[in-house]
């Protein structure tokens, strides 16, 4: 599913894109929970994670060892929240997460 290219750019934008049901509820997440304003510079690096997460979620798949594919997906995370918020907001969204 991920960076398949059988799946066409249009439903790719539709399930997975910036407007896409899934990327909508992370922005509200950021908000409510983060409490980061929606500006217009939020708005462009969440438009350009989008762009990067399908390649980066395919490459994890690819590993056979699920211990590698875990470290994969534990980078991706680190740099699309590190790149999003800052390196203290990384800490702090992981932290919201471990008390869930």
């Amino acid at each position: 599913m991920y960076g398949g290219s059988y799946l066409s750019q249009g439903v790719r934008q539709r399930h997975f894109g910036y407007e896409s049901d899934v990327a909508v509820l992370a922005r509200r997440y950021v908000s409510d929970v983060l409490g980061l304003p929606d500006t217009p510079e939020l708005a462009l690096r969440w438009r350009m994670v989008g762009e990067i997460t399908t390649p980066l979620l395919g490459f994890a798949m690819q590993q056979q060892a699920p211990g590698e594919r875990a470290r994969v997906l534990d980078e991706t995370k680190r740099l699309i929240t590190t790149y999003l918020f800052g390196e203290k907001a990384f800490g702090d969204a992981r932290r919201a997460t471990d008390r869930r």
